[in-house]
């Protein structure tokens, strides 16, 4: 296709992407390329630097917009991420056991300690078994082996 000075050209349907993209990247190149004289009078320097500056803006929000989008996907996946049974990723079996069994604290009492502080309670309230054989046997009888 030759270019006529006379035929209106539309410069983005003669540029291929790359050219456009090297166009974009390299403002200065315009007013030294061969070009026919529709590219450079079409793309004058300070439009096209404001139109640049612009796409560029746009392109950072675009970024920014993917990256937030990417950070949230990654929370979501972290937050579903797979579970066996109760455990999650971040513990043993042998830790989750440890922490939610329930800690046997009859070792660290005295038996006797624990009887002893109970006895005035069970003089003065009777548990019902004694209740039961007041009538019977007023006077308790313990079996002292010398029968």
């Amino acid at each position: 296709m030759k270019y006529q000075e006379s035929q209106v050209v539309n410069p983005t349907e003669i540029m291929d992407r790359k050219e456009k993209e090297f166009l974009d990247e390299n403002p200065a190149h315009l007013q030294d390329s061969k070009r026919p004289a529709q590219f450079v009078s079409y793309l004058d320097p300070e439009i096209y630097e404001e139109e640049l500056l612009k796409k560029r803006e746009r392109k950072a929000e675009f970024k920014k917009v993917e990256e937030e989008e990417a950070k949230k996907k990654k929370k979501q996946e972290q937050l579903a991420a797979p579970r066996i049974g109760r455990l999650n990723g971040s513990g043993t079996y042998a830790q989750y056991i440890m922490q939610n069994t329930i800690k046997n604290t009859m070792r660290d009492q005295d038996p006797r300690e624990v009887l002893l502080s109970r006895a005035e309670e069970t003089q003065k309230n009777p548990l019902f078994v004694q209740k039961a054989y007041e009538a019977t046997q007023p006077k308790t009888v313990f079996n002292t082996g010398e029968q």
